[in-house]
């Protein structure tokens, strides 16, 4: 927009914020996107021997991930988060500090994806993420809503020795403090008046802003500031964390054809009960085909 080099200012009280076509602003944000946001873009960022450009557009896919992650959590919807997980679980190889992680989620993504029956891997994805208030855009896994609860019931009211006693408890919360919760909204639905909710928000301010231009600009992250400070230390260039772990996993295969590492803290009875179920399913669809052949063939 040849304003990279301008400060952010503040809205105008009195104009308000500048207008800009639709088509302009499409084209802006198709420009920007093919700069940096393509894998041609990554490529070229890769070639150059100063390596900022290209280690900043490798951070910036991968934490588009997390960015991906977080909305698809929120809005409720299981199928764009597995996507998230399944590119988790091959980046996961790569990264240190991860051996639990790069090894408990690609075993649940096949769980859910791969193993599971139809009927039962269905019931387990849209049982995985609630909306603990009904509002839209709001939803959290179980497991956080259950932490949260936990915290409060540990942190806060045991403060005073009442988290140890069951029957206080039972008069502090109840299964239908939820209910009252939605008959009240509904109460103020019903009469016209507005229902006010709190939610978190994080706001850019044009301070803040400036703050990270001042800082992108000084430290010439994206190699087009011939003026900017030189590093104290050569920079290293960021290792692409997805096509690392695919190069882990395939070393990882090499070593091991049983991939032990991935069946870690699984019951060995269930895995040779879990082999024996699958054979005794497979005769028995063999069965049925051969039984279906042959009543086609008396028919």
């Amino acid at each position: 927009m040849g304003t990279q080099d301008s400060p952010m200012v503040d809205k105008d009280p009195i104009k308000g914020l500048g207008k800009i076509s639709t088509k302009k602003w499409n084209s802006y944000v198709d420009q920007f996107y093919d700069k940096y946001c393509t894998g041609e873009a990554r490529a070229k960022a890769a070639a150059l021997k100063d390596p900022k450009l290209h280690n900043t557009l490798i951070r910036l896919q991968e934490f588009s991930t997390v960015i991906e992650a977080n909305q698809a959590m929120k809005a409720g919807d299981i199928g764009r988060r597995i996507n998230v997980w399944k590119r988790w679980s091959i980046m996961a190889q790569g990264l240190p500090g991860l051996h639990n992680y790069a090894t408990y989620l690609p075993r649940m993504v096949l769980l859910l994806t791969e193993l599971l029956p139809d009927d039962l891997a269905k019931y387990f994805c849209h049982s995985i993420l609630m909306s603990p208030s009904g509002r839209e855009d709001h939803f959290q896994s179980k497991d956080c809503y259950l932490e949260v609860q936990n915290y409060w019931l540990k942190s806060f009211f045991n403060q005073t020795g009442n988290g140890t006693q069951t029957n206080q408890l039972k008069d502090l919360f109840s299964l239908n403090i939820h209910l009252l919760r939605d008959m009240m909204h509904s109460f103020r639905a019903d009469t016209g008046s507005a229902v006010f909710t709190q939610s978190h928000h994080n706001i850019m301010s044009p301070k803040s802003l400036n703050v990270f231009l001042q800082m992108a600009h000084n430290f010439n992250i994206l190699n087009e500031s011939p003026g900017s400070l030189a590093p104290k230390e050569k920079v290293k260039k960021v290792q692409n964390s997805y096509v690392f772990g695919i190069s882990k996993f395939k070393q990882q295969i090499d070593k091991d054809t049983d991939l032990n590492q991935y069946k870690q803290h699984m019951n060995p009875m269930a895995m040779e009960t879990d082999t024996d179920v699958g054979e005794e399913h497979n005769q028995q669809e063999q069965g049925t085909q051969t039984r279906e052949k042959q009543s086609r063939y008396e028919l």
